[in-house]
């Protein structure tokens, strides 16, 4: 991942290195052979799934260590801050930082289910009650972008 002064920004993985990424987070560790299984809907070879986790070394997302002669890799950075710097990073390039518009652009696609709506009304009592920290109120800004 980039970092600016500002904070961590968007991270340079390709949405293959996110597939590699995603095993693994959900092993924690995983060897190579482990990764080319889980990697096999993919059609991917071997060296593909190689290359792929050489980038994410070099790029500073992933670390090794060897054992036995097989090496295992784990996560340098948590996937809750891919993800939050992956969606600041979306919300900043599509929607210019504006998170209201964002918001109502994914609710205009009806695309929840009802528990989602429910846990979503949850969060936003829940945001009620808590002072706004920017300190500049609800945008009044309702078009979606």
């Amino acid at each position: 991942m980039r970092r600016k002064d500002e904070g961590i920004v968007e991270p340079r993985i390709s949405d293959a290195e996110w597939q590699v990424m995603r095993v693994i987070w959900d092993h924690g560790e995983v060897t190579t052979p482990a990764m080319i299984e889980a990697l096999a809907n993919t059609g991917w070879k071997p060296s593909t799934v190689k290359t792929l986790v050489r980038r994410l070394v070099d790029k500073g997302m992933v670390g090794y260590h060897v054992r036995y002669s097989r090496h295992s890799y784990y996560p340098l950075v948590a996937e809750t801050e891919c993800l939050a710097a992956a969606r600041t990073a979306f919300v900043e390039k599509v929607y210019r930082g504006r998170i209201f518009p964002t918001v109502m652009g994914f609710l205009m696609d009806g695309k929840l289910t009802a528990a989602e709506v429910a846990e979503l009304k949850r969060l936003l009592r829940e945001q009620e009650s808590t002072p706004d920290v920017a300190g500049s109120g609800p945008s009044t800004d309702n078009r979606p972008s």
